[in-house]
C-alpha cells in the first residue's frame, strides 16, 4: 500500500519538530555537542527487473551526489557516545540495461532519489591523542523520500516513501582554534525494496547502497 502524501508530510513535520526540541535542549546541556557537516555521497541503485532482464546483464554504476546535515553527539566526543541528527542525501545510481535494437544495444538510466534522513549511531573511540581522535560508529537510519526520477520522468509515485538502512563508518577529529573539526566516511546499506509493488510482468525491485564522505565542525 502506498503511503499517502498527507501522512508523509505529517511525519516530516513531527521529525523536524522533534529535532528542534532536542536541539533546544542541546544548547542548554553542556554534554550535548552539536555539529554541521557537508560532503558527497557515492551511491549505487541495486535495480532488478527479473522478468525482463537477467540480473547478470544489468550494469550498475556509482553516482556522486551532495550530502549535508546537522548532528548531535552525547555525552562526549572522546568516549562512548550516541549520535543523531538530520541529513540530506542524494541517492540513486546509473543503471545500464540491454535492448533488442542493434543500433542501440544498451541504454543508460540515471536514477536520482533525494532523502531527508534521521540517523542514529553509536560512536566508539578507537584512539585518542593530545588534539586528535579516531572513532568508529555503527549506524541505523530512517529516510523519508523527497523526490525520485530520471531525466524528465517523475518516479515518486512508484517509489516507497520510507527507507531503512544500517551501516558503519570511521572518522577522525582534530582540535583547532577552540573548535573540533572532523572527517569521516560511512557506508549505509538499504534494507527495503524502495520500488513500489509493480505488475507481475515487470517484478521490479530496487534498493539503495551509499558511501558518504563528509567534513564538519562541532559548534
Amino acid at each position: 500500500m502506498r503511503t499517502s502524501g498527507a501522512w508523509f508530510a505529517h511525519t516530516i513535520e513531527l521529525a523536524l519538530l522533534g529535532f528542534a526540541l532536542v536541539h533546544v535542549d542541546a544548547v542548554a546541556a553542556t554534554r550535548v555537542h552539536p555539529a554541521i557537516y557537508g560532503g558527497m555521497s557515492m551511491c549505487k541503485y541495486a535495480y532488478e527487473a527479473r522478468r525482463l532482464y537477467d540480473p547478470d546483464v544489468v550494469d550498475r554504476a556509482f553516482k556522486i551526489g551532495p550530502s549535508a546535515g546537522v548532528m548531535l553527539v552525547y555525552p562526549s566526543l572522546t568516549s562512548l557516545g550516541v549520535e543523531t541528527g538530520l541529513a540530506y542525501d542524494r541517492k540513486g545510481g546509473a543503471v545500464t540495461l540491454p535492448t533488442n535494437y542493434d543500433q542501440e544495444p544498451r541504454y543508460d538510466i540515471n536514477f536520482a532519489l533525494s532523502y531527508l534522513s534521521i540517523p542514529v549511531a553509536v560512536r566508539v573511540p578507537v584512539r585518542r591523542g593530545a588534539k586528535t581522535s579516531l572513532y568508529a560508529k555503527a549506524i541505523g537510519e530512517l529516510s523519508f523520500l523527497l523526490s525520485a526520477g530520471y531525466g524528465d520522468v517523475d518516479l515518486k509515485d512508484s517509489t516507497r516513501r520510507i527507507d531503512l538502512g544500517v551501516g558503519g563508518g570511521l572518522g577522525c577529529g582534530c582540535e583547532l582554534g577552540g573548535r573540533t573539526l572532523f572527517l569521516e566516511t560511512t557506508y549505509v546499506h538499504g534494507l527495503l525494496d524502495v520500488a513500489e509493488p509493480s505488475a507481475p510482468v515487470f517484478d521490479v525491485r530496487a534498493s539503495n547502497r551509499e558511501f558518504r564522505f563528509a567534513a564538519g565542525v562541532f559548534l
